[in-house]
């Protein structure tokens, strides 16, 4: 699962790309570094990402931990004498202590109910793996799987760049012609 993290992926082998754009045409699809043949390309798909699953060991611990130490602070709070207890700044900072466990483990109550609904693109290709576009704007990601139906559908050679950061889909012509960069017209 580590080296899932590493290379975006999850247990299911979903891979999550965080291409700020997307270039497809008749030939090619690329997004980030990876580039792939537009035959090899099966499908798209816009579903719900799921969310971040709840740790549940490491709440039950959390708030066993802070039972444990707020009952030895109330065991001994009951056999002490209660001017000693106060005096002493040792069973203060146990009791504040305590609660640290506590708190920790409401605070992952409020991470949990305040998780954001993500939506994913997914592009299917022939190998089975599948590459996933994470957006919150769930009418984007419809019009992007619109325009890329229609790029389907159509006999003519174009090519889309769709820029997830703009939320913009641009629709090209043909892609011939000559290209010209760098030093003294050098590519």
């Amino acid at each position: 699962m580590a080296i899932n993290n590493v290379i975006n992926q999850d247990e299911n082998g979903n891979k999550f790309e965080r291409a700020k754009e997307i270039e497809i045409n008749r030939s090619i699809v690329k997004f980030g570094t990876s580039v792939y043949q537009f035959k090899n390309v099966t499908g798209f798909e816009v579903g719900i990402i799921p969310k971040n699953k709840f740790p549940v060991l490491l709440f039950s611990i959390l708030l066993a931990v802070s039972s444990l130490m707020l009952t030895a602070a109330s065991s001994i709070y009951s056999i002490l004498p209660k001017e000693y207890l106060f005096k002493t700044p040792e069973f203060s900072m146990f009791v504040l202590i305590s609660c640290v466990p506590f708190c920790l483990a409401v605070y992952l109550i409020i991470i949990e109910n305040n998780q954001l609904i993500k939506y994913g693109l997914t592009i299917y290709l022939n190998s089975g793996q599948k590459s996933v576009f994470v957006s919150e704007d769930k009418s984007f990601l419809m019009d992007i799987v619109d325009s890329l139906y229609s790029f389907m559908k159509e006999e003519q050679a174009k090519s889309l760049l769709i820029d997830m950061s703009n939320r913009s889909i641009t629709v090209g012509g043909s892609i011939g012609g000559s290209a010209t960069a760098g030093d003294k017209n050098r590519i």
